[in-house]
């Protein structure tokens, strides 16, 4: 897996979980980080006070487009090849409010060696294979079966998951059977709720659909 860059704030949370009691493998699976970061972490907490290392004065400036930034770039060149410089620096300006010189882009594209036809030959690459892929699976859908089994219904199973804008899925429960609104009340209570914040802070707005075990009065009043 290459790398990805993981914000201070899931770094705290799985902290906070793993001192609270949670296995490593679990954070590992929900969170999609490894034990070895985990502990890393959990290191550079004790001997800092933050999860964070504190820049050291020998690195010099930080650059102005981190790692999350050159791979935002990368993806935007990947779905347009022919945007346009200007339209890059609009991006970042609007969306990510971080005015970025046209020469900083242009350095920057030439320091990761993208190029326009180097983009636009991945992209026909990249089609290809979709075509390929696409042909391989109505080769498959379409050919006869062989064989023929009865099939025997097993114990059904029920998945809670909790699932932010910002970080993915980040509970989940299995449950066996159908889930009744106690169960349903006690992943909220707790599971989901301790990873959120107060309003109106980040991740403080919790979404749910109109399912009857949704609208009891006692989960509103817990949230």
């Amino acid at each position: 897996m290459g790398y990805r860059k993981i914000s201070e704030d899931i770094k705290k949370r799985v902290l906070f979980l793993y001192r609270n009691g949670w296995p490593r493998e679990e954070l590992t699976g929900i969170f999609g980080v490894s034990e070895k970061s985990i502990g890393r972490w959990e290191k550079i907490l004790e001997e800092e006070g933050s999860v964070v290392r504190p820049r050291s004065h020998l690195q010099g400036r930080a650059p102005i487009l981190n790692a999350e930034m050159r791979y935002e770039l990368m993806e935007i060149l990947k779905e347009d090849t022919t945007v346009y410089i200007e339209q890059l620096k609009d991006f970042f300006a609007v969306e990510r409010d971080v005015a970025v010189a046209r020469t900083t882009l242009q350095n920057t594209l030439k320091a990761m060696g993208v190029t326009r036809k180097k983009i636009r030959k991945e992209a026909r690459e990249r089609d290809e294979l979709a075509r390929i892929d696409y042909l391989i699976h109505m080769r498959r859908e379409y050919t006869r079966a062989v064989a023929c089994q009865p099939f025997q219904r097993d114990e059904r199973w029920s998945i809670l998951p909790a699932l932010s804008a910002n970080r993915g899925y980040f509970a989940l429960r299995i449950i066996e059977g159908a889930v009744d609104a106690h169960q349903f009340i006690d992943f909220i209570a707790e599971d989901v709720l301790p990873l959120m914040n107060p309003f109106p802070g980040p991740e403080s707005v919790l979404l749910m659909d109109n399912c009857g075990i949704h609208t009891s009065e006692t989960l509103r009043e817990l949230v």
